[in-house]
């Protein structure tokens, strides 16, 4: 499972790694990938990524950091890109990991509107959408990396059906005033 996880996981244009060394802070960068699929790192420069998956990027890196560095310790954590749309409050694009949760996601978003339906979110992929039970991975707390999320994704939250009470006693009052506009220029 976790081999079929890690394939999942390639580095596109726009994606980003965050590294964070042990004893070399001075070093801590966040490299983002080109739309040549390189990205710019501290002490080694260019490297091209396009065929890299995770795993395989921190091996390398290592490798690659030992030529400068004694015994070098660094955290390597994916970031993409995905899209959040709809009924949220800031919609948008936003650096998520494998690790974070479908809410997490959300709420970097400012969460759901008043008429958002958080139960009937959607998670599209070059236009189709992904059969995932999206309210049970919310309820849940699955993670982006459990339920196949990758890079490039559209996370929709679509209107409620029915109206907020918000929105329910605005029609009201609306159509009170010109009931009583109407009533009063047919009483003249």
């Amino acid at each position: 499972m976790n081999m079929l996880l890690t394939l999942l996981f390639l580095l596109h244009p726009g994606d980003a790694i965050v590294l964070k060394f042990h004893m070399y802070p001075e070093l801590n960068d966040t490299a983002v990938v080109d739309i040549d699929t390189t990205m710019e790192l501290p002490l080694i420069g260019r490297l091209n990524v396009k065929k890299f998956e995770v795993d395989n990027l921190r091996d390398t890196l290592y490798t690659l950091y030992s030529q400068y560095l004694k015994s070098p310790t660094f955290t390597v954590t994916l970031l993409y890109k995905v899209s959040v749309f709809g009924e949220v409050m800031r919609p948008g694009l936003y650096y998520v990991s494998p690790s974070d949760r479908v809410w997490e996601v959300i709420a970097r978003a400012g969460g759901p509107t008043k008429r958002g339906n958080i139960k009937k979110l959607k998670i599209r992929r070059k236009g189709e959408i992904l059969n995932i039970n999206t309210w049970k991975a919310v309820t849940e707390g699955k993670l982006l990396k459990e339920l196949g999320v990758e890079s490039g994704d559209v996370f929709e939250v679509p209107k409620k059906f029915w109206p907020t009470l918000d929105e329910i006693y605005k029609a009201a009052t609306t159509i009170a005033v010109i009931y009583t506009i109407y009533k009063d220029l047919s009483s003249e």
